[in-house]
């Protein structure tokens, strides 16, 4: 028993003790101290069935049709279909746990047994599941109230208590607010935390295609609007690699690297076919910029069709991204052709020197100082386009990289 049920039961035994019963007056000691056990029993029994306050609290918070009112409600696509989910992640139950201290702070415990004890009627939740029914326009019957029924809410609601509640009712609006945004941003930052790790885990699997070839399974978290945008971005990014592949491998089967040699070339006197090699390896060049603007193209219409392109943040960030890309496309393009067209500069220097140049070991010997001052300025055109092009493909993994860092950071802060 609870130090405050003891000192129920004493003040209440006490009084027992002080009021004088008819007749009573003298009454033996046996009496007096049989009515006071009496009453202290009696005190302790209702003391322990009493409902305590925060049961009280729970009941009303529970009696209340917010969570009804949530799940009924009618909203845009993207924000019912967060709304199913989160009626489905957290309970009324526990929703109803976590309000508790904060309705403490609003209803006093007078006041809380008397509306929970109004709330606890089988009439008062009858009307608030009719009302619950209509609001929803599900046409659902609900069940008729009875005369009876009638009667006890007309007392309910006539009840100073109802009343005193009712004065209360915009705190308790705020905090039933308050409580389903930051439940709701709980979930929905556990959804973006989950999708942003899937991307990311994809995003590095498919770092392989572009060596093996082979595809990867585009994963995904159970939850549609953003399964739609991770399958957006991992086939725009599966498709890219693919292409990256096709193209590194054309470039392998004409053995590109090794015939643009000058070395190579020198030795050989095969200036002509090499030539020919630069325009096949650009032409493969120009199918692998056309599948990267066909893969951007389509990310931009796949995620555009998402439950969440109704955002004005989260369409501007997907502006951003796609320009970016762009950008990153066509600045890749550019380095690809500065780079043929240095080699095709050297391949034209060479013949035009053809038998003035020779291969000494490792070492490419010209008999004046401006052929070689004029070799050494093309190979190094070759070697900044080379290295531009590296240098593109480093800044754009760098750049997604940096995004899922800032989107992970925002969701930390948050949660």
């Amino acid at each position: 028993m609870r130090l405050k049920q003891i000192s129920s039961a004493l003040l209440l035994a006490l009084a027992a003790a002080a009021v004088p019963h008819a007749g009573a007056m003298g009454a033996p000691q046996a009496n007096i101290n049989a009515a006071i056990a009496d009453a202290t029993d009696a005190a302790a029994r209702a003391a322990r069935e009493a409902p305590s306050y925060e049961q009280n609290l729970y009941d009303i918070l529970f009696g209340l049709p917010f969570y009804e009112g949530l799940a009924y409600a009618k909203l845009p696509a993207g924000i019912a279909a967060l709304r199913d989910h989160f009626v489905r992640e957290v309970s009324k139950q526990e929703l109803s746990k976590r309000m508790v201290a904060g309705l403490r702070t609003i209803v006093p415990p007078v006041l809380a047994t008397q509306v929970a004890s109004s709330m606890r009627e089988p009439a008062y939740r009858k009307r608030m599941r009719a009302q619950v029914a209509e609001r929803a326009g599900t046409g659902q019957a609900s069940e008729p109230l009875t005369p009876e029924d009638l009667a006890i809410l007309s007392r309910i609601d006539n009840a100073q208590s109802s009343k005193d509640f009712a004065a209360l009712m915009p705190q308790i609006s705020e905090l039933v607010r308050t409580t389903l945004t930051s439940s709701r941003e709980e979930v929905e930052n556990k959804l973006a935390r989950q999708a942003l790790a899937t991307i990311q885990r994809t995003q590095a699997e498919i770092e392989t295609v572009s060596e093996t070839g082979k595809p990867v399974e585009i994963r995904t978290i159970g939850f549609e609007p953003w399964d739609h945008i991770i399958r957006a971005v991992g086939h725009s990014t599966l498709k890219m690699a693919l292409s990256f592949h096709r193209f590194n491998q054309e470039l392998d089967k004409i053995d590109y690297h090794q015939q643009i040699k000058a070395s190579n070339m020198i030795k050989r006197h095969n200036y002509g076919d090499v030539a020919a090699l630069v325009n096949k390896a650009e032409d493969s060049l120009a199918f692998t910029m056309k599948d990267l603007d066909e893969a951007i193209k389509q990310r931009e219409v796949d995620i555009g069709k998402s439950e969440f392109a109704t955002n004005a943040k989260f369409r501007a960030k997907l502006d951003e991204v796609t320009g970016n890309l762009y950008t990153f496309a066509g600045d890749l393009g550019e380095s690809y052709r500065a780079m043929f067209a240095a080699q095709r500069q050297l391949i034209a220097f060479l013949q035009e020197r053809k038998g003035a140049a020779r291969v000494e070991g490792e070492q490419i010997v010209f008999d004046d100082d401006a052929s070689v001052a004029a070799m050494n300025e093309i190979s190094m055109r070759i070697v900044n386009a080379a290295q531009k092009v590296q240098s593109l493909v480093d800044s754009q993994a760098a750049r997604e990289n940096a995004d899922m860092e800032k989107a992970r950071n925002r969701l930390k802060k948050s949660s």
